[in-house]
């Protein structure tokens, strides 16, 4: 994303690592991600807000209180399954995310 090394490393102790949490063996959806994530983090769920292409990975956020915004960017239309998946977490869908 255009940072050197440098930058990554001294971001890295500062945000949270999606690739740590999926070399314990738990990232995206598992639910262990999330709490490592919400301990890492000290985010109010109640006062976030998960943006993710993926209805797995929203429902997981659902569970713990935060609100998806469901970033459906295909060309074609989701899958009745999938709209009626959001649905039932409430995510907001978005087509664009530009």
């Amino acid at each position: 994303r255009g940072m050197d090394d440098e930058m990554i490393e001294y971001l890295r102790p500062r945000t949270y690592d999606l690739l740590r949490a999926t070399k314990f063996g738990f990232g995206k959806p598992d639910p262990r991600s999330m709490d490592d994530f919400l301990k890492f983090s000290s985010i109010d769920p109640a006062q976030a807000l998960m943006a993710d292409n993926s209805i797995k990975n929203l429902k997981t956020a659902s569970d713990y209180g935060i609100t998806g915004l469901w970033t459906w960017t295909s060309d074609d239309e989701p899958a009745e399954k999938d709209i009626a998946a959001a649905n039932t977490i409430d995510a907001i869908r978005v087509r664009d995310t530009a």
